[in-house]
């Protein structure tokens, strides 16, 4: 979540202002009067749904320990520099 809605950052992702959610408990989130910890949670449904759709279609085609790997490798290197552009 930092790397993809960090405060700082730069035009690849954002930084760990938001790392083992340090300050987040308390804070509304920008523009939204929402709960940071709420927008945050909202955010990271969208990371599961996208690991769910490729394991859709990957299923008995790897083992568990590949897919396992594979999506933490793209949930940094693919998903929250996405997420940060679009979003961030």
């Amino acid at each position: 979540f930092s790397l993809a809605f960090g405060k700082g950052g730069g035009a690849l992702v954002g930084d760990f202002s938001y790392a083992f959610l340090n300050g987040m408990e308390t804070e509304l989130w920008p523009d939204t009067g929402i709960p940071a910890l709420l927008f945050m949670v909202f955010q990271l449904t969208f990371a599961i749904i996208g690991a769910a759709i490729i394991s859709g279609s990957v299923v008995e085609r790897i083992r568990f320990s590949a897919y396992a790997l594979f999506i933490a490798l793209w949930l940094p290197l693919v998903y929250a520099p996405v997420c940060h552009w679009v979003w961030g």
